[in-house]
């Protein structure tokens, strides 16, 4: 078996991700992936975020790797989970991929991870691209949007972005 490493901040990062009280999992879902991913729920009474980063610290330094992390994910995130919520896995998952992204890792649509190119700096077009075509589609904005302001919104200039959008408009009128 291969051994998976993630940096301490990867790890407090996807804790972050999944205990997110608006999006992540809900508490007894924690205690359940924790069971099934054979990681010891350490401190059941604290903030969900807390709670997982420390089973996931816990079982990390014990294995001297972050299998246990890649199991948890793939059991919390199963496809198979979301059918009827495929926006909050498509979410979730890409999330959880922006920082799995770091470390050269991809959760993939699958429930499977594969490697890819690490990432070294937040604005990685690759990763940043995705969360705004992810959001135009959220918005259920008209896709010629991105053609005419994606550099804009990539460096998160809104103001700009809005202007292209519509001198795009224009043009197509």
């Amino acid at each position: 078996m291969e051994l998976h490493i993630l940096t301490p901040v990867v790890v407090e990062c996807i804790a972050n991700i999944l205990g997110d009280t608006s999006e992540g999992l809900t508490g007894s879902e924690i205690h359940k992936c924790l069971l099934q991913s054979g990681i010891e729920d350490v401190d059941p009474t604290n903030t969900k975020r807390f709670r997982l980063y420390n089973a996931f610290a816990k079982a990390c330094n014990e294995s001297k790797c972050s299998n246990c992390v890649f199991t948890f994910i793939s059991v919390a995130l199963a496809p198979e989970r979301f059918v009827s919520e495929k926006e909050r896995f498509e979410s979730l998952r890409d999330k959880i991929n922006q920082q799995l992204a770091f470390c050269g890792y991809k959760y993939n649509e699958d429930g499977k991870f594969s490697k890819t190119p690490k990432a070294s700096r937040i604005t990685d077009v690759e990763i940043k691209a995705k969360n705004l075509k992810i959001e135009v589609e959220k918005r259920k904005a008209h896709s010629e949007i991105l053609n005419y302001c994606k550099a804009e919104l990539l460096q998160n200039n809104y103001f700009h972005a809005v202007f292209e959008a519509n001198k795009g408009l224009f043009q197509r009128i």
